[in-house]
């Protein structure tokens, strides 16, 4: 039964923000449709499929706000804000044919800096030999994804370990 209560108050969440207020305006007929469908899960209809038309109609009618609030199409990283809800998290999630892409590896690198040495000099390369990068102390460094640069950040301690606090995510304009 709480399942039940939760469908109902998700689909009162959904009126009141679909709804603008006390002007008297009414539902727009997408809307309508998904808050009966809603209605109706709630009343005991235990039909998987039914609940799946749902999320796909709330996520179809957020992509098209969205678009409509940006001025055109975006990419998912545009689209997810740079912060993703969890994918157990109520009312959301992921849309599933970006779930299936969530157990995909990927080669992240820190980047302290470069250099580019001769070939004599780096057979000559030892133990307790220095090698000097580009970056100074305190500069923002790189965090690359699959070999493209993604954020920028800094160097941390964690009890012993380093990390990298990100300062910076670096727009996909930047990164081409």
């Amino acid at each position: 039964m709480a399942e039940d209560d939760d469908v109902l108050e998700d689909a009162d969440a959904f009126e009141d923000a679909v709804t603008s207020g006390d002007d008297g305006e009414e539902l727009d007929p997408l809307a309508e449709e998904m808050l009966k469908m809603m209605e109706e899960e709630g009343d005991g209809e235990d039909d998987m499929g039914s609940q799946k038309d749902v999320d796909h109609m709330m996520e179809m009618e957020m992509l098209k706000a969205m678009e409509d609030e940006g001025g055109g199409s975006m990419d998912i990283g545009g689209a997810m804000g740079g912060m993703a809800p969890a994918a157990g998290a109520p009312g959301g999630g992921i849309p599933p044919n970006i779930a299936r892409l969530m157990d995909v590896n990927l080669s992240v690198t820190v980047e302290l800096g470069r250099t580019k040495q001769t070939l004599e000099h780096v057979l000559n390369l030892g133990e307790q030999s220095l090698v000097e990068l580009d970056k100074q102390v305190g500069d923002p460094i790189d965090i690359l994804v699959n070999g493209k640069i993604f954020a920028r950040g800094e160097v941390v301690t964690v009890s012993e370990n380093f990390g990298v606090r990100i300062t910076e995510l670096v727009t996909s304009v930047a990164k081409i």
